[in-house]
């Protein structure tokens, strides 16, 4: 019985399809400097393989950390502008940037699908530097 059984699992095991996990998508490296004092506005078009990506039902955050800071120093305000043709905004105030001159640290924009499944799409050094007119 004992050998019945395993030659059925082996003969469904040659007919099932496998599957493989599926491997984090690499995030894309950007490395940002922001001019402290004033506001500042990023805009982003998600792409694969040269066509914009459809972002219905997604969402994003962006922060980003000083080197060993458990908490973020910035925090940007995230919007899907036009999620048929995939792209997205994320803002920082003049406020936010003037009280944060001559900072730096890392940055990651983190996806969540409508399924609630998390990737990590762009990341990168960010710095702002003080200005001298105000």
């Amino acid at each position: 019985m004992k050998r019945l059984l395993l030659a059925i699992v082996l003969a469904l095991a040659l007919y099932l399809p496998a599957y493989a996990l599926d491997a984090p998508d690499p995030a894309v490296t950007y490395n940002i400097l922001i001019y402290a004092n004033q506001d500042y506005e990023l805009n982003m078009t998600f792409k694969t393989d040269g066509v914009p990506e459809n972002l219905t039902g997604r969402t994003y955050k962006m922060q980003a950390k000083k080197s060993g800071a458990a908490s973020p120093f910035l925090n940007f305000s995230s919007f899907v502008t036009n999620a048929a043709t995939g792209q997205t905004r994320y803002r920082l105030t003049r406020a936010t940037t003037r009280n944060n001159s001559d900072s730096a640290g890392t940055y990651d924009i983190m996806e969540t699908g409508a399924d609630g499944r998390v990737k990590y799409r762009v990341k990168g050094t960010v710095r702002i530097i003080g200005t001298n007119t105000k």
